[in-house]
């Protein structure tokens, strides 16, 4: 894939890890930030026992000086883990956990929400997809575009309101 990358000369790129982790084989990418959605008893039997070694296993795809953006954590344990590693490596935190998320409305086709970010209120943003996780995975999204666009990405609001829109 990252050959493909190169040769392609694509512009961006949206790379998921494996398993994620200290051992992943995307570890060689230098990113322009790292993501941790909620960490749960997921690979145990690779990345540790408890979701405080699991934390810490997948605390390993932070680089120095590269921020992290954090989803909410289901475990406060699990927060302070990744806090702790992201300080140690000096890595700006973005905690998209902290945003408002409210919901307007919902159907079968989706729902309606209202996310208050650190810098925007997003208003009648509608996802496509139904459940509460969806609701902090668009967060999550949207903390990473923020960081982005301090970054000098230019990526316009009508955008990113089409762009949750047509998620599947």
């Amino acid at each position: 894939a990252l050959h493909y990358f190169q040769k392609s000369k694509v512009d961006f790129v949206i790379l998921e890890v494996g398993m994620g982790g200290r051992l992943d084989s995307t570890n060689v990418v230098k990113p322009l930030l790292s993501v941790i959605t909620p960490i749960g008893k997921d690979h145990m039997n690779r990345l540790g026992d408890t979701v405080v070694e699991i934390a810490q296993e997948k605390a390993g795809i932070f680089k120095e000086n590269t921020p992290v953006v954090l989803a909410k954590q289901n475990y406060s344990e699990v927060r302070e883990v990744l806090i702790k590693k992201a300080q140690i490596l000096n890595c700006p935190i973005y905690e998209a956990g902290n945003f408002k998320i409210k919901q307007l409305s919902y159907d079968l086709a989706g729902q309606s929400v209202e996310i208050t970010t650190a810098h925007k209120k997003y208003v009648n943003l509608f996802i496509p997809l139904l459940g509460d996780h969806q609701m902090l995975n668009t967060a999550t999204a949207l903390a990473c575009i923020e960081l982005l666009q301090s970054k000098g990405l230019k990526i316009k609001e009508s955008d990113i309101y089409k762009g949750i829109g047509q998620v599947s």
